[in-house]
């Protein structure tokens, strides 16, 4: 797969594509790369009759960093989001349907996981003729729905107390991130977490990206009402164990969307396991043909 570039105003976007077929677009979560989605997941998808196309949001991967913004004041970013905020998810949203156009789609089928999840969504609401399908995976309808619980925070605190000075250090801080908000009914992938912590390294460490697209998320705000007009065939993917967008963020999410499916994963957390892809490419095949189908 060739990495390409497309240029929005003064931000760079980076994206590829694989197979042939109708457009899906993955979009990733906070401080994931387009690498972050598993290569197998992606081929697998092409398999399925899909062209994928996975791209780097900004502040992430190749794409334009906003390095100079910094990192949002945590505490101002809960009660006084906007004021925080760098960008929104609005922008993030445009980013993704330039991508669209520089592939002369006027509309794809649309993936998102956690983050990744409420651009997707972002993308119904603003623009429901560019998007066939919404497909929303572990994510919720708002930054504070399903919010983390302190003693899942504390966890995360603890393996971030480390400074990271070194490749090494990135990958210990990923697998240890892993292991808090993986799946507990499934082993994590070690192998694939320690290659995509050394190309996201290399790409350039910043943990303060990841914070500013969080920002992003908390300044647009609950939507919910939003959501409550979107009519477009839907599947909210979750899992049960999900310890950083707790289950009730995906149920919220679907009840937000009339007509949305829910599918939920006993001992899922806050990954894709790859024992539960056969059943989610399933589910996204399902959702994609009842789309052709209507």
């Amino acid at each position: 797969m060739t990495v390409e570039k497309i240029r929005r105003g003064t931000v760079e976007i980076a994206y590829e594509s694989v197979g042939s077929g109708e457009p899906l677009l993955l979009i990733m979560g906070a401080g994931g790369s387009m690498r972050s989605w598993h290569p197998d997941f992606v081929r697998a998808l092409a398999d399925r009759g899909f062209r994928v196309i996975r791209f780097d949001n900004r502040d992430a991967g190749r794409s334009t960093r906003f390095t100079d913004r910094g990192a949002p004041n945590q505490l101002k970013m809960w009660l006084r989001p906007t004021s925080e905020a760098a960008y929104t998810l609005e922008d993030m949203a445009a980013d993704a349907f330039a991508v669209l156009d520089a592939n002369d789609y006027l509309s794809a089928h649309v993936a998102g996981v956690s983050l990744g999840g409420m651009i997707a969504q972002t993308m119904a609401i603003e623009k429901p003729d560019r998007v066939r399908t919404l497909t929303s995976i572990s994510s919720g309808p708002s930054g504070k729905v399903g919010k983390p619980t302190a003693a899942t925070l504390m966890k995360i605190v603890k393996v971030a107390k480390k400074k990271i000075t070194s490749v090494d250090d990135f990958v210990e801080f990923q697998l240890g991130l892993a292991a808090i908000v993986g799946s507990p009914a499934y082993p994590v992938d070690q192998a694939f977490v320690r290659q995509d912590s050394e190309e996201a390294y290399a790409d350039g460490f910043d943990l303060a990206a990841s914070q500013r697209q969080t920002a992003a998320a908390a300044a647009s705000g609950d939507r919910r009402e939003r959501l409550s007009h979107v009519r477009l065939p839907t599947l909210i993917i979750h899992g049960e164990a999900d310890p950083m967008a707790r289950l009730i963020a995906g149920v919220e999410t679907a009840k937000a969307i009339p007509g949305a499916r829910l599918v939920t994963y006993p001992g899922m957390g806050h990954d894709l396991p790859r024992e539960l892809w056969p059943s989610m490419l399933d589910h996204l095949r399902e959702l994609a043909d009842s789309a052709v189908d209507a």
